[in-house]
Order: structure tokens, then sequence, then C-alpha cells
């Protein structure tokens, strides 16, 4: 599970980053970016909090 940050602004703010569970995180564009140089689909939960990539 993940919640993309959106604004480079607020991301020393934004409370997700804080938590000491996360290694990483990805903004919205990155997750596009790695599916299409790897040519991959995107499917999102309905909460868009889980990301699957699905080969082409």
């Amino acid at each position: 599970m993940t919640e993309f940050w959106n604004n480079k602004s607020d991301f020393s703010n934004w409370y997700y980053v804080r938590d000491f569970i996360h290694l990483s995180f990805y903004h919205l564009n990155t997750t596009k970016y790695i599916a299409q140089k790897f040519n991959l689909s995107i499917v999102f939960n309905d909460a868009k909090r889980v990301v699957i990539f699905i080969k082409n």
C-alpha cells in the first residue's frame, strides 16, 4: 500500500513521511514512468492506495 505525494513543498510536512515503516515514496508520475519504461499497465484499487503493475 502507498499514498502518493503530490507537492514537493509539502513533502517535509507530510505525516506519511514520518512513519518509520515506509522506505520509499513515489509520486504518481514516477509510477506512470515505471509502467511506461517496462511496458506495464497500472491497476489501482478503489482508494488508489494499492498499485498493481501488469505486464502488457
